[in-house]
């Protein structure tokens, strides 16, 4: 087996304000949209992001949704954002979010490919359906022999913070599925909020890569009550939203996954040295208390 490395993005929200009004009404009151800050994010997050992530030099870029922020001209601002990350990166997989452009009806939403040895799977938490949980169910026993077996969706699995803000039926029903049929890692976002936790020998990673740079990195129990732990379910460490934004590379060597986050402030490493192992910390993100 080969060794070769790829990238996770999530909730990038890539806009312009071309055609976006300034302000708008929300409940009878002019509120702020969110594109105002995210068009903002472009120059002062996502470049600096990207520069990083192309001198890491991964074979491939997966997004875990919310590629655009949507609601102008989505199409142009989705082949705008394509362009961009492939300026970092041979190869671009993007994961439906809520904000990024829909599928045509012919076309289908979720797919799987494999990579020396490895099966990545890209499911749409959006059009979640009986048609794609059985396809799921295949394709996981087509992968059994894999090497590593690796799935992305929008929403998370595990909430560790802002609770209630996924879809109850495509949770319970993935959550079920990866464990009749084990997979390795299962990679989210949605929540703006980044956390590492590990659930029966699958980790999940939630990341997001809007945010705030010269913010306090603030841990995520300061914000939010977190889930309980026990045997099954740990949680290793997590940052509240908005105030990291970053991306994960992982290397892979044969059993062994090294999974590292990269933000403008600092990084962090963690290492699964065995298939379906628990995880080794081996160095937390800068100033986030030790767990």
């Amino acid at each position: 087996m080969g060794t070769f490395r790829f990238a996770v993005i999530g909730d990038s929200h890539y806009c312009t304000l071309d055609g976006r009004p300034l302000t708008r009404r929300q409940q009878g009151m002019p509120a702020l949209p969110d594109y105002l800050r995210y068009a903002g994010m472009k120059e002062r997050v996502l470049d600096k992001l990207l520069a990083k992530l192309a001198a890491l030099r991964p074979e491939m870029l997966i997004s875990t949704g919310d590629l655009i922020e949507g609601g102008a001209d989505s199409a142009l601002d989705e082949a705008e954002a394509r362009r961009l990350f492939m300026t970092a990166v041979p190869k671009l997989h993007v994961a439906q979010g809520t904000h990024d452009c829909r599928k045509p009806p012919n076309e289908q939403s979720y797919y799987s490919f494999k990579y020396d040895d490895t099966v990545f799977i890209i499911l749409d938490y959006i059009n979640w359906n009986e048609r794609q949980s059985s396809w799921l169910r295949q394709e996981l026993e087509a992968a059994r022999d894999a090497q590593h077996i690796f799935a992305f969706a929008h929403a998370p699995l595990y909430l560790w913070g802002r609770h209630f803000f996924d879809s109850p039926w495509f949770t319970q029903e993935v959550r079920d599925i990866f464990r009749q049929h084990p997979i390795d890692i299962y990679f989210c976002g949605h929540t703006h909020n980044q956390a590492i936790s590990w659930h029966s020998g699958m980790l999940q990673v939630k990341g997001s890569a809007v945010g705030y740079p010269q913010m306090e990195v603030v841990p995520l129990e300061r914000m939010h009550a977190l889930m309980p732990s026990d045997d099954n379910n740990l949680f290793y460490w997590g940052i509240v939203e908005d105030s990291a934004p970053a991306f994960y590379t992982v290397d892979v060597a044969g059993e062994c996954l090294t999974l590292r986050w990269h933000s403008l402030c600092g990084s962090a490493e963690l290492r699964v040295a065995a298939r379906f192992a628990r995880p080794e910390i081996l160095s937390f993100p800068p100033y986030l208390p030790r767990i």
